[in-house]
């Protein structure tokens, strides 16, 4: 996946997004490689939102450039974005990362061990709408570089599996594909 676009963050973000629809409860989780390094602050990682518009109530667990994880939310449409917690460390090798969602507590976990053990990283509160969105978030953060995010073994576990993936750019000028569902 690749994105140009300026960074999820602040009052409105700016980022491409691979989603699918969740409703309830559920898990997000991929193994996430360290984004090419358009700028210390690129983030490659997961995200539950409550809809496609750039100001969105979200949650978001990303591995960054230089700085290692970070976990963020805004919980109304606009808010800034809050820092959650982070594990900083310059790491370069790929990790498992979940978003678990049950009602309207989100919980952050990564695995260093292939998926076998989990350890948390935060927990927050965000009322959100049922069915949300959840997926794969990238954002080079400069809207003139280029950054790549590789993904693995990405899933989403919830009641209802039958919905398809779709592409979204959020807030962003230059789009740099076609928006295709996956299916």
């Amino acid at each position: 996946m690749s994105s140009s676009s300026s960074d999820i963050w602040n009052t409105a973000d700016s980022f491409r997004f691979t989603y699918r629809r969740l409703n309830g409860n559920g898990v997000v989780y991929a193994r996430v490689h360290k984004p090419t390094v358009t700028h210390q602050w690129v983030k490659s990682g997961l995200m539950m939102r409550e809809n496609l518009d750039a100001n969105s109530k979200n949650v978001n667990l990303s591995y960054t450039g230089n700085y290692g994880l970070i976990c963020h939310a805004r919980d109304s449409p606009g808010a800034q974005t809050s820092y959650i917690n982070a594990e900083w460390s310059n790491r370069s090798e790929p990790i498992w990362l979940a978003i678990v969602r049950t009602g309207n507590k989100f919980d952050f976990y990564k695995s260093d061990d292939d998926a076998q053990n989990w350890s948390p990283l935060g927990s927050t509160q965000v009322i959100m709408d049922s069915e949300i969105y959840v997926g794969m978030a990238l954002t080079s953060h400069s809207s003139s570089k280029t950054a790549t995010g590789n993904y693995e073994y990405f899933g989403v576990d919830e009641y209802d599996n039958s919905r398809n993936l779709g592409v979204a750019d959020i807030n962003v000028e230059n789009h740099l594909g076609p928006k295709i569902p996956l299916e």
